[in-house]
């Protein structure tokens, strides 16, 4: 049997979740704060477990990459953070631990992201990078299969859009025949707890060399004016001012926009797949509930019943199948293995190339012969 762990690299914690066919071998749900300062005894955690594959951190997306296989344009492009671009602990955190694992020659591979899936049409990536992350695409395989195991459905019959309202983004993911379609990832699409979520061209061009640390702001917590907001206070928070009003009812409303544009890409869902921190606060999962179930049915992801977050649990699932267990179906049909290319190639605007070049990284843009 293969015993096969998922990691999650959220952005205030670091999930591990391990399976065994069905049997949860690994649970565990640690601070970002303690990856960036002490990443041997997250690998050590890991260690312990011997697992036969380790689904690693893999933030915007390799196509199946080992880790003894990584270069350092990898590195870069785990992250999409100029080398300049200092202060982000999280991030420094999880290349040190990859770095780690890789001296240590874990068997840990990387996943991709929404937008290197041959399942997506060519066009809908075009001047995109962020269609759902890796943590997105591992949500939504886990959808999948809770949705076609409770309905007794075959993979090609399931027909849902996921939802994931994180700490610190909001994505949608369309899954059309049982495969992944279309993409609106947390940077690109609407306002997120912590993030601002797509920008403004205009803005992103009067404020210029934006750091990576303004892909952070702008969300929720900045609207309310209060930086130490948590989850669970927002809906009290909601009603105590005019800005937390706003906050409440821009959250929800471009939540449900972007859904009604997903529908464009499955035009009749049969259901709603809810997932992330922000669906575990009653008031925010019921108030999506009622916005959206007049689309489709409304459920809530339950994954494993553990208390690792669902993307890790979803990316246990993926390296299950990739070493050919029980979920090796699933994975075929999700056509994952089919990955490739960078998260970078489809930026259509004049010496995109030449500029990440600068950063090492050497790309093959889309219809480039």
């Amino acid at each position: 049997m293969v015993r096969s762990i998922g990691i999650d690299p959220g952005t205030r914690s670091f999930s591990l979740f391990g399976i065994e066919e069905d049997k949860i071998v690994l649970d565990e749900d640690v601070p970002s704060s303690m990856v960036a300062e002490e990443p041997d005894k997250l690998i050590e955690i890991i260690e312990n477990v011997e697992a036969d594959i380790i689904v690693g951190p893999s933030g915007y997306g390799l196509p199946l990459k080992r880790v003894e296989e990584l270069k350092e344009e990898d590195f870069f492009l785990l992250i999409l953070r100029k080398p300049e671009d200092k202060g982000i602990s999280v991030l420094e955190g999880l290349v040190e631990f990859v770095k780690i694992a890789r001296e240590k020659k874990l068997p840990m591979i990387f996943i991709p992201s929404v937008i290197q899936l041959p399942t997506v049409p060519t066009y809908r990536k075009l001047n995109k990078i962020d269609m759902g992350t890796a943590d997105k695409l591992a949500v939504t395989v886990l959808a999948v299969k809770e949705v076609a195991e409770e309905r007794d459905l075959n993979y090609e019959d399931i027909n849902i859009i996921v939802v994931e309202v994180g700490g610190a983004y909001t994505s949608l993911i369309a899954v059309r025949n049982g495969r992944i379609v279309d993409g609106i990832g947390g940077s690109q699409g609407c306002i997120g707890f912590m993030s601002h979520g797509r920008m403004d061209g205009e803005v992103a061009y009067l404020y210029g060399g934006i750091r990576k640390i303004k892909l952070f702001e702008g969300g929720v917590v900045d609207i309310i004016g209060d930086k130490e907001l948590k989850p669970e206070e927002f809906p009290k928070k909601a009603f105590e001012s005019s800005r937390g009003k706003d906050a409440w009812d821009l959250f929800f409303e471009e939540i449900e926009k972007f859904f009604c544009m997903m529908t464009v890409s499955v035009p009749k869902p049969m259901e709603v797949v809810l997932s992330g921190r922000m669906v575990e606060v009653p008031e925010v999962k019921s108030e999506l509930e009622e916005r959206l179930e007049k689309y489709a049915p409304v459920r809530k992801l339950r994954g494993f019943d553990a208390k690792s977050k669902t993307p890790a649990q979803g990316s246990a699932v993926i390296g299950n199948g990739l070493l050919g267990g029980k979920y090796k179906a699933l994975i075929e049909h999700m056509r994952i293995k089919e990955a490739s290319g960078t998260v970078l190639d489809y930026v259509l605007i004049s010496n995109w190339k030449e500029n990440v070049k600068k950063y090492g990284v050497n790309i093959k843009l889309v219809y480039e012969k």
